[in-house]
């Protein structure tokens, strides 16, 4: 596959009238000038077994409209979920479940930092930020298990390809850091483990798409450096190295509003983004990220508009819409 980073690129016109906010320009497909690199990428997920979508809600809203754009194809949702049955959906046993949780390690850029921490919106982090990857907490307990994001549930669902009628996976599992340890089990201490070895045990043959990076610059202390290095260990080791994802897309950081109320930033963004650019690189040219199996997904010029913000870090369904027709090819 020939593609490497697929960037989207576009001047929008906007108008407004009392409530509502009309794009004029009506698909990113106009405003790219990686077309081909699109086509490619498309051909890479129909052809796929699963497509598995792993990430904050920012992914979890392109996968919610990924679902959308395919619905013609017989899309069904087996079972609900809530943020705490992420352990479920990858089928982890209560038998292999830890009885004592080990807290994130903060010094080493580990998440979760809120709920899936303490079972609470805000966490009292004085002792923790002292004693972090030390402190455990008992299975059962609020939180335990569970996600920072509220709606970020796991989710599968089915869809069936018109051409060969064969069936399709999509799935979205939360993967809300770069190091996260809130899916753990034993002999494994963090999602990313837990999601690499269900993928190669229950998904060969899959497309894996990744986004991270807001969550993370909420952590005390925050080093984008140790973020760059745990990324790359996600990528590199859980993801490719244990063979369930064919091929590994990673999203770059979307543009904020820049709320001040907020820790995220434009300027932190660019230079995460900068940093998986150079993950890419390094990949190839160490034979990791060869033969198109990683590439990276630029939006952030894209999405650098406030009006298409539905909030400091979200964009409105336009833009996932439009994205998601591009990379499924509809």
């Amino acid at each position: 596959m020939p593609w490497r980073t697929c960037a989207l690129r576009g001047q929008w016109d906007m108008k407004f009238n009392s409530s509502e906010m009309l794009l004029l320009a009506a698909s990113l497909e106009k405003a790219s000038a990686s077309l081909a690199c699109f086509r490619e990428l498309s051909e890479v997920v129909r052809t796929a077994e699963s497509a598995i979508f792993l990430g904050d809600s920012t992914i979890k809203m392109l996968f919610r409209n990924i679902v959308g754009v395919m619905n013609s194809t017989q899309i069904y949702l087996p079972e609900k979920k809530n943020r705490c049955t992420m352990l479920n959906v990858m089928n982890v046993s209560m038998e292999e479940r830890l009885e004592d949780w080990l807290t994130p390690n903060f010094t080493k850029m580990e998440g979760p930092i809120n709920y899936g921490l303490c079972g609470t919106r805000w966490c009292h982090l004085s002792e923790l930020l002292t004693r972090g990857g030390e402190v455990t907490r008992k299975r059962g307990e609020i939180g335990v298990g569970c996600t920072d994001c509220s709606g970020c549930e796991a989710q599968k669902f089915v869809w069936i390809a018109k051409k060969t009628e064969e069936e399709k996976r999509l799935l979205y599992l939360p993967v809300e850091f770069a190091k996260d340890v809130a899916q753990q089990s034993l002999n494994v201490q963090t999602t990313q483990e837990q999601v690499g070895r269900f993928i190669a045990r229950e998904h060969k043959n899959a497309i894996c798409f990744v986004a991270t990076g807001l969550h993370d610059q909420i952590l005390p202390g925050f080093d984008e450096e140790q973020w760059k290095t745990n990324m790359r260990d996600y990528l590199k080791d859980e993801l490719l190295g244990r063979g369930g994802c064919r091929v590994v897309v990673v999203l770059t950081l979307a543009a904020v509003l820049g709320d001040k109320r907020m820790p995220q930033t434009n300027s932190m963004g660019k230079l995460l983004n900068a940093k998986l650019i150079e993950l890419e690189v390094e990949g190839f040219e160490e034979g990791w990220g060869s033969q198109g199996r990683f590439g990276v997904l630029d939006i952030y010029n894209v999405s650098d508009f406030n009006e298409l913000h539905s909030n400091n870090i979200h964009m409105h369904d336009f833009l996932y819409s439009e994205l998601a027709r591009l990379i499924m090819g509809a």
